[in-house]
Parts: structure tokens; sequence; C-alpha cells
């Protein structure tokens, strides 16, 4: 059975947004590695949203979020998820996922960026039995 990640977030520009959603083109046979990457998501963006605070690096984003998510940004274990250790300081937000074959998977993620905001995302299955359409 193949995983995708499938992504929901908020786009637009300086007159108005709309919420989006998208697969990621990469699936996985495995559903441990589909599940690392999904947590590589939330700590890469939650790394992106602390280190871009309007109110400066760890205001107030940093103090809305969990203790468990404090721990992920404090400790910034993400940087080497990043295509380059200069990338991230250079402002190329590109995350490094993991394939099946343990290869990276190196993505400028569309749901990073001045007027985007990541909402969710979800692991789903091409397993048809799981649902159901009349369309």
């Amino acid at each position: 059975m193949k995983h995708k990640i499938k992504i929901w977030y908020t786009t637009g520009d300086s007159f108005g947004s709309q919420d989006r959603d998208e697969i990621l083109e990469m699936e996985w046979d495995n559903l441990d590695i589909a599940k690392a990457n999904l947590k590589r998501i939330k700590e890469h963006y939650i790394r992106y949203k602390v280190d871009n605070d309007f109110y400066g690096k760890k205001g107030y984003y940093y103090k809305s979020l969990s203790p468990e998510d404090k721990l992920i940004y404090d400790t910034k274990k993400t940087r080497d998820w990043y295509s380059t250790p200069e990338s991230w300081d250079n402002y190329h937000y590109s995350i490094c996922l993991k394939a099946d074959n343990g290869n990276d998977w190196i993505i400028s993620p569309f749901w990073v960026g001045y007027f985007e905001t990541l909402n969710s995302a979800q692991i789903i299955s091409d397993d048809n039995d799981m649902s159901i359409s009349f369309q």
C-alpha cells in the first residue's frame, strides 16, 4: 500500500487569501518513513516560524509553542534537514525528506513563504477500501 502526505495551507497576496491542499509527489511503501517525514515537516515549520517571528527570535510565536515544540526548536535538531548548512542562513527553506530506500528528497516547501501558513498535514493511503465517492 502506498502512503502520501497531504498538506493543507493558506496562501494569497496583499489583496486576499485562500485555503488550498496539495499532495506531495513522493509516496512511501513504509508507513514508518512516511510518519518520520511528517514529523520532519512539523519540526521544519516550527523552526521556520520561530526564526521568522515578526517580533524577533523567541518572540510572540515562540511563546505560543507547547513545551514539546519549544524543545524541538531549542535543540536545533532540524538544521541537518536543509539542503546545505548555509541554506538556512540564506533563507532558502528547503527540507530534506527521506525516500523508502533511504535517499534524500530535497524540496522547496510550497507551504512556506510570506503569505503562506501551514494549517495541517496528514498521511493518506491509496487503499480504495478506506473511502467512498459518488462522483
